[in-house]
């Protein structure tokens, strides 16, 4: 007896089937890309894209962007006024595939190092100058990729760029051409509308190039993930003028002498996490491992002001880190502002003592939820990287 063709179970096509065929994939290289987890910065006109495209191809992201969607934006951006662009992108993330983006709306610098190391390759598209170093920084030091796409936010060209950084994996990094000046020269973000301008201008770029930018940027990222024609992804530069129709496949050399050091780190996870764990406690546990009982200790990215100040004029001494609370001014009773001319970037046992903290719980300080780093020296040892979890 013939089986009824209504009963027979219906198969489900592979919504990835074509994806899988494609020269990016070749090789079988598709499940390399569905276990990949991409960080990607700024939700923004281009990472809104990215991250879009980052889910609707299989793969995983998590998202930092702490800006509020305005109504200048809703022209060129897929957000809406009030809302948090983190959350307009996982929202949209969400209707594709649920679970597979995760935003945070804190600064980037702001993410604990295990919670970064977690991240298969870090994506920039933030517009921020202010981050290269510090991205830099991470992409070496946790031996993971860097991209950072961007477009000519002047209005003038219709203009982008995308960059590859991997001088933690024997690649050259952003950093290779810096100069001594470079570190010193001042960034200043790209303002938001509604914040104070600070001498330059929002940036005006449309949504048509956004995608392009985020398109290409996927694209190297993929071939990142995959390891296929990696050779047009590294030690290179991309730039795309779509005035002109010119692509510009720029060659960047690894420096021996970058001011990176392309320095890689090696991580200690101690197994305790900062609600749990004092600085008296951190102080015994890094004197253990490294034998000796005077040692100092640097929190990655997270030096301890000791003094918050009010535009009435008033200061208060108060200690936590710049991405703490700031208190209440006693006197006016407005919100103050750290105070950043009187940061402890080293502490020592006698300092944290004379400032009364050694038995007070990191978490109070304004460090990382999750993954916090502390850098601990002794004379004549090797540095350690105590991880929190």
């Amino acid at each position: 007896m013939k089986p009824n063709r209504q009963d027979m179970p219906v198969q489900e096509e592979d919504p990835f089937d074509r994806l899988r065929r494609t020269s990016l994939f070749r090789g079988d290289r598709f499940c390399q890309w569905q276990q990949t987890t991409l960080g990607i910065v700024g939700a923004g006109v281009v990472g809104y894209r990215v991250g879009l495209e980052t889910i609707l191809s299989g793969a995983r992201m998590r998202v930092w962007d702490f800006d509020i969607g305005q109504h200048v934006n809703e022209g060129t951006q897929f957000t809406r006024k009030g809302i948090r662009k983190v959350d307009s992108l996982v929202a949209a993330c969400d209707a594709i595939c649920p679970g597979r983006a995760v935003g945070m709306a804190y600064d980037i610098r702001h993410a604990g190092i295990g919670e970064i190391a977690q991240l298969n390759m870090l994506i920039d598209c933030s517009d921020d100058p202010a981050l290269a170093i510090p991205l830099a920084y991470l992409s070496n030091g946790l031996r993971i990729p860097l991209l950072r796409l961007a477009v000519d936010g002047s209005g003038e060209m219709e203009l982008g760029r995308v960059l590859c950084s991997h001088g933690g994996a024997g690649w050259a990094c952003q950093m290779c051409t810096y100069d001594f000046h470079d570190l010193f020269r001042p960034t200043q973000r790209t303002p938001c509308p509604g914040q104070p301008i600070n001498g330059r201008p929002p940036t005006i770029a449309g949504g048509a190039l956004a995608a392009v930018i985020g398109g290409f940027g996927l694209v190297q990222a993929q071939r990142l993930a995959t390891g296929n024609d990696l050779d047009q992804v590294v030690n290179r530069e991309i730039v795309l003028d779509m005035t002109n129709w010119c692509l510009y496949p720029l060659s960047r050399q690894r420096s021996n002498s970058c001011l990176s050091g392309h320095l890689c780190w090696k991580l200690t996870p101690i197994g305790r996490v900062a609600s749990e764990l004092t600085f008296a406690e951190l102080f015994d546990e890094a004197a253990i491992r490294l034998s000796d009982r005077q040692v100092t200790l640097e929190p990655y990215g997270h030096a301890f002001c000791i003094e918050a100040i009010c535009s009435c004029g008033a200061r208060r001494e108060v200690i936590g880190t710049r991405w703490a609370k700031p208190p209440d001014c006693l006197q006016c009773h407005e919100t103050m502002r750290w105070f950043d001319w009187t940061q402890h970037s080293i502490l020592t046992k006698e300092t944290v003592a004379e400032l009364q903290i050694d038995n007070i719980p990191l978490s109070e300080f304004g460090l990382p939820r999750a993954g916090a780093m502390f850098v601990a020296r002794a004379k004549g040892a090797r540095p350690l990287r105590l991880l929190l979890d």
